[in-house]
């Protein structure tokens, strides 16, 4: 059976809401789990493909519900981090200078070399 909805959808974030939705629409077969049904999206729509005499109405449900712009956790979580380290590089903006400790003992001075150099690492690969 097949459904069209007009809207904006992320399609693999819907087919997991219609999985936790419709957990029967999944079946393993041997070490793999395999749906039983698709999502195939455009900028405008959504098409579901979905077993004959599946509920219309709690599908509907589910592509109402739906919110293309909602972080999964991960996504959340990693967007959280990535704002903290951003954070955290405007308020060490300015590279530490190894000079500065050239009249600390021997470990402090060989500690800001390497913190000194691993700023100028970061700063390449973040430039790359």
């Amino acid at each position: 059976m097949q459904l069209q909805y007009g809207g904006v959808f992320h399609g693999a974030r819907l087919m997991d809401e219609l999985l936790a939705r419709f957990p029967q629409w999944r079946v393993q077969i041997g070490d793999e789990f395999v749906a039983l049904f698709s999502v195939q999206t455009t900028d405008s729509a959504v098409l579901l493909t979905v077993p004959d005499g599946s509920d219309s109405n709690a599908i509907w449900e589910v592509v109402d519900a739906h919110d293309p712009t909602r972080l999964s956790p991960v996504e959340q979580a990693r967007a959280e981090r990535m704002a903290l380290l951003e954070t955290l590089r405007d308020q060490n903006a300015e590279p530490l200078v190894a000079a500065d400790y050239d009249d600390q003992p021997g470990l402090i001075r060989r500690l800001a070399d390497k913190i000194a150099w691993l700023e100028r690492e970061l700063a390449d690969l973040r430039d790359q």
